[in-house]
């Protein structure tokens, strides 16, 4: 795995612990800076598509076994995604 590879691998893995642990009992604004770092990180990446296919297989695994702190949380971080995706 080229280093760029595992960055994103690794953006995605801190994006699941937050959505899992970190953001309980965080403000909304506290929530929306964190979400935004995430999102600023990765407008800088060459390897998009594999911190995508990353974090897809991490949000299933959350909504599966219902381990996300806030459906808001998810939500709004879905549709920064998608606003940076062009989608």
């Amino acid at each position: 795995m080229s280093e760029n590879a595992q960055t994103a691998a690794s953006l995605a893995f801190y994006a699941d612990l937050q959505m899992r642990k970190e953001l309980k009992g965080k403000t909304e604004k506290e929530v929306e800076d964190k979400l935004n770092l995430i999102i600023s990180l990765f407008k800088h990446m060459n390897d998009r598509d594999i911190f995508l296919k990353a974090y897809a297989g991490r949000l299933s695994e959350r909504l599966l076994n219902k381990t996300t702190v806030s459906k808001e949380a998810e939500l709004s971080f879905l549709s920064k995604l998608k606003i940076e995706c062009g989608l």
